[in-house]
């Protein structure tokens, strides 16, 4: 987390937050360790044993930068069933960290208001994942130097078992936007403090998802852009690769970048015209890169690093299989299952006409998650010798094989659910 000029970090090796600045030595703001006998309650500091006690999820105050909200997560008892979270305040000045908010069993993603008066967050209960059923949480703040406390906390999005609400983020003092599959994917929604109502974004929603399940903390898939929060870049899963989106918040128009990034994460705003994410290409692995969209039809890409896999093999780029997604039959259900296809692809050589190649079947481990397109030199290692190279989650229909332009030749089999394509299909 980087708040002006400041990062903060939580340390795994010694379970500590740390803030530093540029040229400057990491400076540890919350305690040692030291015993764990008292009992907490609101507005008490909490004994921290650093061995058990782990922060994730920083939120720096906007006018009080020296109070944090972080995610606590107690691993004192040893069993994971008596594995606790809670939301706490860590006072940077004082190094002291308080309870914040408790009764969930899982946190994530705290944000402050532009103005520092609310505070949104997600949270779900034992046994749901994130996916299966979360809610989205709105409180009121009360901060000052010594002290931060939330009253009149409303759920303001999701259910339990039935509805996921994920990735809130502030665009205004009022306005909240965040992610939700009420129609079955994950579309944007809003929420505004002053209506108290929430609602969706698009005006009809996207058989696409605009998010990937919540395996780790820190996910952005889309931020704002403006200061009014009229407009924001949403980047999506379509047919195994990402999409970038321009949304109007105020009619729900939507509008497709054209982008060469197929696996997108970590997007973040810059300036209004501005983003920065985590991308990479068919033929380029993971780069850091610069968006300008100041021109929607023509966005401008700016690599910052690295550029490894681009500058060093470039002589291998004509070997690299180009993804062809398809659509085959589930073998008990009949329903669709989602294949990335990739041609063998060697310069050097071509099958006589009307062969099929062999085919290697990836089938990757669930119960979410999706192979996204993007480079991969294992793979291109089969498909520049002459194997195509499928994806698939599911078993497909044997029977069937001479539809499709492959033989099936070998079979990686541990099957599960994949996300992108919905609810249902994960």
């Amino acid at each position: 987390m980087a708040f002006d000029g400041v990062i903060y970090f939580s340390n795994y090796t010694d379970s500590r937050v740390y803030r530093v600045k540029e040229g400057e030595q990491p400076e540890a703001v919350v305690p040692g360790t030291f015993p764990t006998t008292v009992r907490h309650t609101s507005l008490q500091r909490l004994p921290i044993d650093n061995k058990n006690h782990r922060f994730a999820c920083l939120a720096v105050h906007p006018k009080h930068p020296h109070l944090l909200v972080a995610i606590l997560e107690n691993h004192t008892k040893p069993k994971p069933s008596d594995v606790t979270n809670i939301l706490c305040v860590i006072d940077t000045n004082r190094k002291t960290v308080t309870h914040l908010v408790s009764g969930a069993d899982f946190y994530a993603c705290p944000c402050f208001t532009p103005d520092g008066t609310h505070i949104a967050w997600q949270q779900w209960h034992h046994p749901d994942m994130p996916w299966e059923g979360s809610e989205i949480c709105v409180a009121d703040v009360t901060a000052s130097e010594t002290d931060l406390s939330v009253s009149n906390t409303k759920v303001i999005a999701g259910k339990r078992t039935e509805i996921s609400a994920a990735y809130p983020r502030w665009a205004t003092d009022d306005l909240l936007f965040f992610l939700s599959d009420v129609s079955d994917y994950y579309n944007p929604w809003k929420y505004s403090i002053a209506s108290g109502a929430a609602s969706a974004v698009l005006t009809t929603p996207v058989p696409e998802d605009f998010a990937q399940p919540q395996w780790s903390l820190g996910f952005s898939f889309g931020t704002p852009l403006d200061a009014e929060g009229k407009t924001a870049l949403y980047s999506a899963l379509r047919g195994g690769r990402s999409v970038l989106y321009i949304v109007s918040t105020a009619s729900g128009a939507l509008e497709e970048l054209a982008c060469p990034y197929v696996a997108l994460s970590s997007v973040q705003r810059v300036t209004h015209d501005t983003v920065v994410f985590r991308g990479a290409r068919n033929e380029a692995g993971p780069q850091t890169a610069i968006c300008n969209i100041e021109d929607y039809a023509l966005p401008q890409f700016t690599v910052i690093g690295p550029q490894k896999d681009e500058d060093e093999y470039e002589d291998l780029q004509p070997y690299v299989a180009m993804p062809q997604p398809m659509t085959l039959t589930a073998q008990e259900t009949g329903e669709p299952v989602h294949v990335l296809y990739y041609p063998p692809t060697n310069p050097n050589y071509t099958a006589p006409e009307g062969e099929k190649p062999p085919a290697v079947f990836y089938a990757h481990g669930g119960p979410t998650s999706v192979v996204l397109q993007g480079l991969s030199w294992s793979r291109t290692w089969y498909t520049s010798r002459g194997y195509a190279w499928c994806v698939t989650p599911v078993p497909i229909d044997t029977s069937l094989s001479g539809a499709y332009p492959f033989h099936i030749d070998r079979i990686a089999v541990n099957y599960g659910g994949s996300s992108g394509y919905g609810r249902k299909y994960m």
